[in-house]
C-alpha cells in the first residue's frame, strides 16, 4: 500500500476507539507513506499507535511527516479502577516487524505510556532525522526490548541521522532499554543524539520478577549530549537485572 499526503494541509486522522493505529502493517504486508501527518487521539482502552508493524516481513516506510498522539488513557489500571490502556506508541515494531524512517519525522505524544518509538520481540525501527517529544507519565522517548516472561524479546533501534529526544515527566526516561540482546545503534558517521529528559536520560532496565529475563543490552552513540532537567533524575541508571555483557559506547566524532 502506498499513502501520499500533502504535509501541512492534509492530515490522516484516527480519533476513535480502542485498538487504533494510523498506519498498520501485519502478516507480511508493506506500507509506504510519504509526507503524511497522523493524529491519534481519544483512545481510552486497548492500544494506540501512530504506526504499527507486527509480524515477520511486515514493514512500514515513512518518508517524512508528523505523528501526534494526545488525549490517551490516564491510567494503567484495569476497569473499573481505570481504563486499562497500557500500550501507546507513535512508532511500534513488534514480533519481527520493521519500521523505516527515511525522511524527517516529528513525533509528539501526550498521554499515559505514550512512547515515542518502541521496538521489542524482534522488532526493528530505523530512524533518520527524528525529533521526539513526550509529555505524559511513563512515556520514554525510546523504549527498546521487553523482559517480562509474557511476550518477551529484544528490540533494535538504529538511528543514522540527528535524533533529538525530550521528555516532560520524571517517570519518563529519554531512552529505556531492557531484555537480552536489545540494541540501540546511533553511531553511524552521520549520527548524532541529543537527550533532554525530565526522567533519567538513559536507563538500562528490566523486570524485577525472578522468572523474567535478565537484561544484556548494548547502546552505541556518536556525538551524544545527555541531560536531565530535574534534580532527582539520573544521567545513566543501571537496574538490578542488568548483567555482564551490557555496554555503552560513546564516540566523539
Amino acid at each position: 500500500v502506498v499513502v501520499t499526503g500533502n504535509r501541512g494541509t492534509e492530515q490522516r486522522t484516527v480519533t476513535t476507539s480502542p485498538s487504533a493505529s494510523g498506519l498498520e502493517a501485519g502478516a507480511g504486508g508493506t506500507v509506504t507513506a510519504t509526507d503524511v501527518d497522523l493524529l491519534v487521539s481519544g483512545v481510552k482502552q486497548g492500544y494506540a499507535y501512530g504506526i504499527l508493524s507486527g509480524g515477520q516481513n511486515s514493514s512500514v516506510t515513512i518518508r517524512g511527516g508528523v505523528i501526534t498522539e494526545k488525549s490517551l488513557s490516564a491510567s494503567w489500571l484495569p476497569p473499573p479502577f481505570g481504563d486499562g490502556n497500557t500500550s501507546n506508541s507513535a512508532l511500534r515494531a513488534i514480533d519481527k516487524g520493521a519500521i523505516a524512517v527515511t525522511g524527517d519525522l516529528i513525533v509528539d505524544t501526550d498521554g499515559f505510556g505514550a512512547r515515542g518509538a518502541y521496538a521489542s520481540e524482534g522488532g526493528v525501527i530505523r530512524l533518520n532525522n527524528t525529533r521526539i517529544t513526550t509529555r505524559g507519565t511513563s512515556s520514554p522517548g525510546l523504549q527498546i526490548g521487553k523482559s517480562r516472561a509474557v511476550g518477551t524479546g529484544p528490540g533494535v533501534i538504529v538511528s543514522t541521522g540527528a535524533l533529538n529526544i525530550a521528555t516532560g515527566t520524571p517517570s519518563s526516561p529519554g531512552i529505556y532499554i531492557e531484555g537480552n540482546g536489545s540494541r540501540l545503534d546511533a553511531a553511524a558517521a552521520s549520527s548524532s543524539t541529543m537527550v533532554s529528559s525530565a526522567g533519567s536520560a538513559l536507563v538500562y532496565g528490566g523486570s524485577r520478577t525472578a522468572t523474567d529475563q535478565d537484561t544484556v543490552a548494548t547502546v552505541a552513540l556518536r556525538r551524544a549530549s545527555l541531560a536531565t532537567t530535574t534534580s532527582t533524575a539520573h544521567l545513566i541508571h543501571v537496574g538490578g537485572r542488568v548483567k555482564e555483557g551490557s555496554s555503552l559506547h560513546l564516540v566523539d566524532r
